[in-house]
């Protein structure tokens, strides 16, 4: 005998007779709330930090090619004569 999960977004009109989401819609935001729910596997917290890790990673990646161009660039400028 299985229990089966129930629904989390119910799909009837409720007692004021507003009107529920169904079908596709339904079924999207039971995926998303199970995946809310769900305390496996990497957190918010973690993606935050991955993501700011690499950001940092690019800006200071950026911040020393713009620096390398620039001096690249001033050393041709010197070799041709203006």
């Amino acid at each position: 005998m299985s229990i089966a999960s129930p629904s989390i977004i119910p799909t009837n009109s409720d007692s004021c007779g507003t009107r529920r989401p169904d079908g596709r819609l339904r079924q999207c935001l039971n995926a998303f709330a199970a995946w809310v729910a769900d305390e496996d596997g990497t957190t918010a917290v973690e993606y935050a930090v991955m993501v700011s890790m690499i950001a940092a990673f690019l800006i200071v990646s950026v911040g020393l090619m713009t620096q390398a161009a620039e001096e690249s660039f001033s050393s041709t400028a010197v070799a041709i004569g203006g």
